[in-house]
C-alpha cells in the first residue's frame, strides 16, 4: 500500500490563484494525499473556496483559524497531518502533476529524509528555473557532513547549497515537527530556513534532484506583506 503524504497549503489573501493550487495537487498522480487547506484568517473569498473544495474532494481538510503568519498556518496544519511524508505548497503557486510521486519516488528508493527538489519560479510573467547550488545524489556519512557545512552558504558569492524554502521538498514528518512547531510565530523573514537548515541537521540521508517542477509565484501583494 502507497504512504500516506500530507500536503499543507497554508492560505491567506489569494482568492485570485488559489483554485489553480487546489486543482493542482487534487490533479496529483500520486493519489494516496491528505490535502490540508489552512485558512490563515483570510477576509476574502478563500475559506469559501476552501469549504467548497472539501465538498468535492474526501481528501481534504480544511482548518480556518485567525491570521498569525505562515508559520503559525504551517504549524496547524502539520499538528492534523497524520502522513508519513509531509509537503509543502503555498496557496498562491501550483505544481505539476508528477511533482509529489517523483520526489517520493526518490525518498522511498534512496530512504532519504529529506528530498530537495528546485522550482520555477514566475515573475511579471516571465519564468526562470532554479536548482540547489550543491550537486545532485544522494548525501550520508562524510558527503552528509559537507552538505551541513555548504548548506547555507556554498561558494564565494553567497548562495545556499540547499534553497531555504520548505516548498520544494519533500519531509518525513517525524523529522519535521520538532523544526517547525519550535519556529517563533513572530519571524516574518527568514521562517522557511528557520525550518529546512534544523530539519536538515536530523537526516540520516538527503537527497538533492533537479526536479523544477514546483511553480513559485514571486508577486509584490504577497502573504509576507498582508499577513498582520
Amino acid at each position: 500500500m502507497e504512504d500516506l503524504i500530507s500536503i499543507i497549503v497554508p492560505i491567506y489573501r489569494v482568492e485570485k490563484y488559489l483554485e489553480q493550487c487546489i486543482q493542482s495537487i487534487i490533479r496529483q498522480t500520486y493519489k494516496h494525499l491528505e490535502i490540508i487547506l489552512v485558512d490563515d484568517g483570510s477576509d476574502d473569498a478563500c475559506p469559501r473556496i476552501c469549504d467548497e473544495y472539501a465538498k468535492k474532494d474526501d481528501r481534504i481538510l480544511v482548518i480556518h483559524k485567525e491570521n498569525g503568519g505562515a508559520d503559525s498556518a504551517r504549524k496547524s496544519g502539520i499538528s492534523a497531518a497524520s502522513g508519513k511524508y509531509v509537503g509543502y505548497v503555498d496557496g498562491d503557486d501550483w505544481v505539476d502533476t508528477k511533482f509529489i510521486e517523483s520526489l517520493y519516488s526518490v525518498a522511498e528508493v534512496s530512504n532519504s529524509d529529506i528530498v530537495c527538489a528546485g522550482f520555477t519560479r514566475t515573475l511579471f510573467s516571465q519564468s526562470a528555473q532554479f536548482t540547489n547550488s550543491l550537486f545532485t545524489g544522494i548525501y550520508e556519512g562524510e558527503k552528509l557532513t559537507e552538505l551541513w557545512k555548504t548548506m547555507i552558504s556554498n561558494g564565494s558569492f553567497y548562495r545556499p547549497g540547499i534553497s531555504t524554502y520548505v516548498w520544494n521538498k519533500l519531509f518525513k514528518r517525524e523529522l519535521l515537527l520538532d523544526p517547525q512547531n519550535n519556529v517563533d510565530n513572530r519571524i516574518s523573514i527568514g521562517e522557511d530556513g528557520a525550518v529546512t537548515y534544523p530539519s536538515l541537521l536530523k537526516c540520516q540521508r538527503v537527497a538533492v534532484v533537479d526536479n523544477v517542477a514546483y511553480h513559485y509565484r514571486q508577486r509584490e501583494d504577497s502573504m509576507l506583506k498582508q499577513s498582520s
